[in-house]
Formats: structure tokens, sequence, C-alpha cells
């Protein structure tokens, strides 16, 4: 039996490892903490009371849709009523640029009937957290 030996180059192993983590890429993620709470000038309590749908669209530097779970509809709390949907966290591979978080309350079923919305724009910090504070502004025609 043969035995065949293959003998690798120490340069050529290095260009080989170079070459893999080059394809491989190197990400850092950028966070946002956004606390976000509903305008007790434009919302009431009852008001409040009827969000059904939380639905968050970013756009600028990424793009991304999706819906919020915790919290929405708002858990009332002893200091700030319903007027409290929390924290929101996020994160992007974006490194650099703006990111604009707009916020659209509904109530009933789908997205038909909107009562409030809010946005806000922040820059990106490669690697680091970004906070800031969303106020949802309700629509005047929503009214109870």
């Amino acid at each position: 039996m043969m035995m065949t030996s293959r003998r690798f180059s120490l340069a050529g192993l290095t260009v080989l490892a170079a070459a893999l983590l080059g394809a491989a890429g190197c990400n850092t993620f950028s966070y946002f903490e956004i606390d976000t709470k509903l305008d007790q000038l434009t919302f009431s309590n009852e008001l409040a009371a009827q969000i059904t749908i939380c639905h968050m669209k970013v756009s600028g530097a990424t793009t991304d849709d999706f819906y919020i779970q915790k919290r929405c509809p708002p858990v009332p709390t002893p200091t700030q009523g319903r007027f409290d949907l929390g924290v929101i966290e996020y994160s992007t591979f974006a490194d650099s640029g703006t990111v604009k978080f707009q916020l659209q309350v509904f109530r009933g079923f789908g997205e038909t009937d909107k009562i409030g919305e809010g946005s806000i724009d922040l820059n990106v910090s490669s690697g680091n957290t970004v906070m800031g504070n969303l106020k949802l502004t309700g629509m005047a025609t929503a009214m109870p």
C-alpha cells in the first residue's frame, strides 16, 4: 500500500487562513434602546387601553418591519398608568448613518384604525448602544 503525504507550506496555510477569515467577514452589531411612551396630552387612559397593534417600521441605514409583542397593548403601571410601552431593543449590522424608527399604534383588528404614531432618528454608533426617547402622539380623530 502506498501512502501519499501532502506538505503545505506555512505561507500557503497563512494565505488560506486569511482568505477564509476574509470570506467570513467581520460584522459588528450596533445597538439601540428606545424608551417608548404615549403622550399624556394626546392619549387618555381610555384611548391607550384600546391599543391592539404596535407596528414598527425601520428605515435609513437599515430597513426592517416588525410588530411589538411585549407591552402592546400597554400594561398599566402604578406610576405611568397605560402610558409606558417600555424599552424597545434593536440591533443591526449597520455601522454608520441614521436609522429612523417609526411606531404606529392601532385599535381593533388589522391596521385600519390608526390611533397614534411617533418617530425618532438616531445615529448609528458601531459596536455601541444608542439610547433614545420615542413619544407617540394620539390622533385627534381617534379620541373616544
